[in-house]
């Protein structure tokens, strides 16, 4: 659906959208899991040192808005819409998220300044960080000056682990370089091949 910015700005969706140069792009929210995974990063966040908030609006260009599920600011910013980049952003997988689609957003944070991207996977309780080329997976989630650390038990202590009922976590649309530990793991195509009848 298109839209103009203005429109857009002055307009209430539930749950809010992204705008992306005229377009309408959903946001894959509303399920449990996903909900209790981005509470419980904001209580571990939320310590009285930051600013931490979710689904605000953020500027990435005139034309371009996103909507992380986490903000984390080290002073509150003025301004209603942000404009500025965050210290840290993270966003909660569901489901029915595309990579394509999530790396582009990442790469919009990543462009405006943010240098702590994290990707969190409630299902299969690991996390990611975005390292400005690649997506890297980590064992614990830590800003790049180590004012913050959490361990992967903190964040997924509450998350079930189980495969979305499609078997498949994700629809790629195209191989993603995933590397841990600096080493490449598995290409997203076979992260995400259908597991043989029978296994979950």
């Amino acid at each position: 659906m298109r839209t103009t910015v203005d429109e857009y700005l002055s307009s209430a969706y539930d749950p809010d959208v992204d705008l992306v140069e005229g377009e309408l792009e959903d946001r894959n929210v509303g399920e449990k899991d996903h909900a209790k995974l981005q509470l419980r990063a904001v209580r571990l966040l939320d310590t009285g040192n930051w600013f931490v908030t979710i689904e605000t609006r953020l500027r990435i260009s005139p034309t371009r808005y996103r909507v992380p599920d986490v903000c984390v600011y080290e002073r509150e910013p003025d301004e209603q819409v942000f404009q500025t980049a965050p210290w840290i952003v993270i966003e909660i997988l569901s489901p029915e998220d595309r990579m394509s689609r999530m790396q582009r957003k990442i790469e919009d944070y990543y462009a405006i300044g943010c240098r702590n991207i994290w990707i969190l996977d409630p299902w299969r309780r690991k996390a990611y960080e975005f390292d400005g080329t690649s997506i890297v997976e980590v064992s614990e989630l830590a800003t790049r000056d180590s004012r913050i650390n959490l361990g992967l038990a903190q964040l997924f202590s509450d998350c079930p682990m189980k495969r979305a009922l499609s078997g498949a976590l994700f629809r790629w649309r195209r191989p993603l370089r995933v590397t841990q530990a600096s080493r490449r793991i598995r290409s997203a195509r076979s992260l995400c091949r259908p597991c043989p009848p029978g296994i979950w």
